[in-house]
């Protein structure tokens, strides 16, 4: 949702749920950068709304909605 936040982009446009799931399929991802911390050291440096922000910025792209 944070994408639909910082984009402006109405929700509906992204008919989240339309389609059923099958079967074998995920159906919420988490991601979990612990081990990659640990094992090199790596720190995020960017917060995610950030992120979304300076992509918009950097492509010179309209607010969707």
């Amino acid at each position: 949702w944070e994408f639909i936040n910082v984009s402006g982009a109405d929700a509906a446009l992204f008919r989240f749920g339309e389609l059923p799931y099958r079967s074998n399929e995920q159906m919420y991802y988490v991601g979990d950068n612990t081990k990659l911390m640990k094992y090199s050291g790596w720190r995020p440096q960017t917060a995610l709304r950030e992120g979304i922000q300076r992509i918009f910025e950097r492509n010179g792209e309209k607010r969707i909605g």
